[in-house]
């Protein structure tokens, strides 16, 4: 489905009032890094990209519980692990809310990339990586490790060469997930299976 630069401007003024200034501000940034993103690897997908960033974090500051009634209302289908990190179950229930009060933008591809854009999926599309890594390396991000690939990004997508930026797409998102663990190893937090069966497949793509 192509969506308008009327319906993201809608979009952006939806989601405006459930999420806090800081929240906002990173999603907005996470729609500048898929869009670009997309327009190097799937641009005829570019608005549907900017549409999934909007979304990907709509349940990020509900409480936990909620979360949890959401998931268990839905019959959604989680590992223990999953709930051993409260930090990644808005990527579960994103996808819930997504459906019910923004039913206009529930495309598959955004449904699919919300779902996955936290800890991953050994079978993410070229569109899932677009989102979990504009995630990584949007411009409000600060840390050294979001910087680094920021450039390394940047750097090495080329105008008209799909496929190249495709590769860069993959090896960028596999770099993401291992700095991910890295970092959740310093602080002794539960690492999600997904984030390991993901980097493996990405690393049989590079």
């Amino acid at each position: 489905m192509r969506f308008s630069s009327d319906d993201v401007i809608k979009l952006r003024s939806l989601i405006k009032p459930r999420l806090s200034e800081k929240r906002y501000s990173h999603t907005l940034g996470v729609e500048r890094a898929a869009v670009r993103l997309a327009k190097y690897c799937i641009p005829e997908l570019a608005d549907e990209a900017a549409v999934a960033a909007l979304l990907h974090d709509v349940t990020k500051e509900i409480p936990y519980n909620r979360h949890v009634e959401l998931l268990k209302s839905n019959g959604a289908l989680l590992d223990a692990s999953d709930y051993e990190s409260p930090a990644i179950l808005h990527t579960f229930t994103a996808p819930i809310i997504i459906r019910s009060d923004f039913s206009y933008y529930a495309t598959e591809n955004v449904l699919s990339a919300v779902y996955n854009h936290t800890v991953g999926s050994p079978d993410m599309s070229v569109f899932d990586e677009i989102i979990f890594l504009a995630d990584f390396i949007e411009d409000t991000r600060t840390y050294e490790a979001s910087i680094n690939l920021q450039s390394f990004v940047w750097k090495n997508m080329k105008d008209q060469d799909i496929s190249a930026n495709r590769k860069v797409l993959h090896r960028a998102c596999a770099e993401a997930i291992d700095a991910a663990i890295i970092n959740l190893i310093r602080y002794k937090k539960h690492i999600n299976i997904k984030n390991i069966l993901t980097r493996n497949a990405l690393l049989s793509k590079i």
